[in-house]
């Protein structure tokens, strides 16, 4: 079996990441998790600037695990698997009570939710839509919103957790 989780192009992180892509001044997006234990170094990843101001602010993805099972045959009679893929989606912003960074943050989330929830790349298995493609989505959970160092930087921090499924 061929998993796709991984692809360059046409796999599910690569369209995980194009989703994210789409939403207006997302920040930096990885399409791994990125790690830094200095500020410098901290700084090259996240830092971007937005309507002239320097902010960090960014996004990770990182496959927690997966979920398999064999659902059939095919036409060739190999045997046809479904595999969910769990994955968790982060980010984080720089706190700036001044510029209300909270509400900032909180539609950010919301406006990565929303475009991993619309994109046809994540939903074209979806069969009550009469599409026949590879792919099919869960509802995206948002089980953290909080506060965190990064660094010696505190951020908002969010987490996404996306269910993709694969007919392979």
């Amino acid at each position: 079996m061929a998993y796709n989780w991984g692809t360059a192009t046409t796999g599910a992180r690569a369209k995980v990441l194009a989703a994210i892509d789409t939403v207006t001044n997302v920040g930096a997006t990885y399409d791994y998790e990125r790690f830094a234990d200095d500020w410098t170094t901290l700084l090259t990843l996240y830092q971007v600037t937005i309507g002239g101001v320097d902010q960090l602010r960014g996004w990770t993805i990182a496959l927690q695990g997966t979920e398999s099972e064999m659902i059939g045959f095919g036409l060739s009679g190999t045997e046809v698997e479904q595999v969910t893929y769990r994955v968790k989606v982060r980010g984080l912003l720089r706190v700036n009570d001044a510029s209300e960074s909270q509400k900032t943050f909180e539609a950010l989330i919301l406006a990565v939710k929303a475009a991993l929830e619309t994109s046809t790349a994540l939903h074209d298995n979806d069969l009550s839509k009469g599409a026949s493609g590879r792919w099919a989505m869960d509802p995206v959970q948002m089980p953290l919103i909080d506060m965190r160092v990064f660094g010696t930087v505190l951020c908002h921090y969010g987490e996404l957790d996306l269910r993709i499924v694969e007919v392979i």
